[in-house]
């Protein structure tokens, strides 16, 4: 089997755990239940446009944006990785505000549940050394003020040596 970069794990993870957006998945360690459905869908990597009839009750799409590695010394065996991430959520027109509203928060819930226990896991299990929210809201283009989907940003940091992307965590 051949090596993974660090970066796919950390998507593959993420994948996993929006697929749990289901009203089906049981009650997270807090009581909390997903309200969509948003997970029956296959999470796609870096999508950009959706026929109508493919989204169903929405289409997430997760990326990983550029990552910083910033190596201080030459020496350096080991430097924390920070690197954004972003899902967007993508939907049907005759979605409300109210409706991509809650999409927003069973994603934002997802990101930071292990889908296998139902608690808080910011470290991924053990990918990350942390993860940091950054920006939740609509997709609202300049020229028009009509909604064109929602994203959800955050930022992971993990350890990885320089010029190596399949270092093991």
């Amino acid at each position: 089997m051949p090596p993974v970069p660090q970066r796919q794990k950390i998507v593959n993870e993420y994948k996993l755990r929006l697929a749990a957006i289901s009203t089906e998945t049981p009650p997270l360690e807090d009581g909390f239940t997903y309200q969509t459905n948003l997970g029956a869908q296959p999470i796609d990597e870096w999508p950009t446009v959706y026929q109508e009839s493919e989204l169903g009750e929405g289409r997430l799409g997760i990326c990983d944006l550029t990552m910083s590695k910033p190596q201080e010394h030459r020496d350096e065996k080991l430097v924390t990785a920070e690197m954004p991430m972003q899902v967007r959520i993508f939907h049907k027109q005759s979605a409300t505000p109210a409706e991509l509203r809650v999409m927003i928060g069973d994603v934002e819930r997802a990101l930071i549940t292990d889908p296998e226990t139902g608690k808080p896991d910011p470290q991924l299990g053990n990918l990350l050394v942390d993860m940091h929210s950054d920006e939740a809201g609509f997709i609202v283009p300049k020229d028009s003020f009509q909604i064109d989907g929602a994203a959800i940003g955050w930022k992971v940091y993990f350890l990885t040596a320089p010029f190596d992307a399949y270092v093991p965590t």
